[in-house]
């Protein structure tokens, strides 16, 4: 194998030789999930950063450090009068009463369709009526309250992304760990300073030579001396 060793600026080439097979097995190496007796990493929540002068002048005004945090966040860490405004127009919204949790962490609950059928014969739209389930988690009469307080906000406001709505995992490839050599480059040349890389690629039983534009049948594929090796799955 054609390995490169740095010495300060200096690169050399040092050729080591490598038994390389044409078909690698790593079912000895597949996971099983945890064991017995092991233990996952503990998931920490995101922590979100606040400007604690803003906090301590929005408690001195009476507001709870719950609703402060609301403010700033939804805000983006606006200045106290931004905070209180935004505050003042959600003065009966309970939710702000609640600790804010940072996005990655809420997790949003499925919104029923005769629930936001119920808001919509109201004349609410249906993205504010779903928002508004989300936000009261499917309680109608609190939902209610929270369109109203929030009357504010443009009618076109985006619900949050529904769990129906999420990406679908590809499907997990559970064949065999059987892998065979489908390629190798090499690197030609006596150092590092001269030569340039080629492929040899499988096609068959023989051996192709990749060498810039030209492309012949290797006899002798130096296999043991590659810079890098591919590996195809063997049910592919």
């Amino acid at each position: 194998m054609a390995k490169f060793r740095v010495t300060g600026l200096t690169f050399s080439k040092l050729d080591v030789s490598l038994d390389v097979p044409d078909h690698l097995d790593i079912n000895s190496l597949r996971g099983t999930g945890r064991k017995s007796g092991e233990k996952e990493f503990p998931v920490e929540e995101e922590k979100i950063q606040f400007n604690e002068a803003i906090i301590s002048q929005l408690q001195e005004m009476g507001f709870s450090r719950n609703r402060a945090e609301h403010a700033l966040f939804n805000n983006k860490g606006a200045d106290v009068s931004v905070a209180m405004e935004w505050l003042f127009a959600r003065i009966d919204d309970i939710s702000l009463d609640k600790p804010l949790k940072a996005p990655s962490a809420v997790k949003t609950p499925p919104v029923d369709e005769n629930s936001i059928n119920s808001l919509m014969q109201m004349g609410f739209s249906r993205a504010r009526c779903v928002k508004a389930l989300q936000e009261t988690g499917n309680n109608v009469e609190r939902a209610i309250e929270w369109v109203f307080s929030h009357m504010e906000e443009p009618e076109d406001i985006a619900p949050s992304p529904q769990p129906s709505q999420a990406p679908q995992q590809p499907a997990l490839n559970n064949s065999p760990g059987r892998y065979k050599l489908l390629g190798f480059v090499t690197h030609m040349g006596k150092n590092t300073d001269t030569g340039h890389y080629v492929a040899h690629i499988r096609s068959g039983d023989k051996w192709v030579l990749f060498n810039d534009m030209k492309v012949s049948e290797s006899q002798d594929p130096p296999r043991e001396l590659a810079y890098i090796y591919f590996y195809k799955r063997e049910d592919q």
